[in-house]
């Protein structure tokens, strides 16, 4: 029943806020304000079980960690891509852009690397040259 009363109250709290945060996660005060309505809405006559009241609050603590971990490990990846790409600068590449026409290799050497929509790319001239297209690297 429990469960159920907050999967209820969780989606008319989503359809009805209109902050500009994202509307996908909860955070402590969102949590709080279910827990709030929860116990003022229950039934006097079968009152919400303390442990399972500690649970959800154990499992809000457990979800807040694990997408902190989550953001530092986007964070470490984008920052390893970009070392990674700044280290091909002055490199000669052979990539394949066309996985479907292996037969066109691009050669050259790196001449600067950008970012755009996410992702990362090292260039050869005016040639953008995506990381993942790239098959051997050799020094100038």
């Amino acid at each position: 029943m429990a469960s159920s009363t907050i999967s209820s109250v969780l989606s008319t709290y989503n359809t009805t806020t209109t902050t500009t945060k994202d509307q996908t996660a909860i955070d402590n005060d969102d949590f709080m304000t279910l827990l709030f309505t929860q116990l003022k809405n229950q039934d006097p006559m079968k009152p919400m079980d303390s442990s399972e009241m500690m649970g959800q609050i154990a499992t809000l603590n457990s979800l807040n960690a694990l997408l902190a971990i989550k953001e530092s490990i986007t964070a470490l990846n984008e920052s390893q891509t970009l070392s990674y790409a700044s280290s091909l600068i002055g490199k000669t590449i052979n990539a394949v852009p066309d996985t479907s026409d292996t037969s066109t290799i691009v050669t050259g050497v790196v001449t600067s690397m950008t970012t755009y929509n996410g992702e990362t790319l090292v260039q050869i001239g005016d040639t953008d040259v995506d990381l993942s297209t790239i098959v051997s690297i050799s020094n100038g």
